[in-house]
């Protein structure tokens, strides 16, 4: 995910994070939070999101 970007809109069920190896990389950081359908703020929840994966068992 770009680091310039302000919200995302997710279309399921993902798990936001604080930190990624690097553009396209994978996640690291601490858990920020889950992250619900629709337009999500990344800078809102304490720790700037910075990285999401997907919530495991879901498609």
């Amino acid at each position: 995910m770009d680091d310039t970007i302000n919200s995302v809109y997710i279309t399921g069920k993902l798990k936001g994070y604080s930190g990624k190896t690097r553009n396209g990389g994978e996640c690291s950081g601490s858990f920020v939070g889950h992250m619900g359908q629709g337009c999500n703020n990344l800078n809102g929840r304490g720790k700037r999101i910075k990285c999401v994966r997907q919530v495991a068992g879901l498609p």
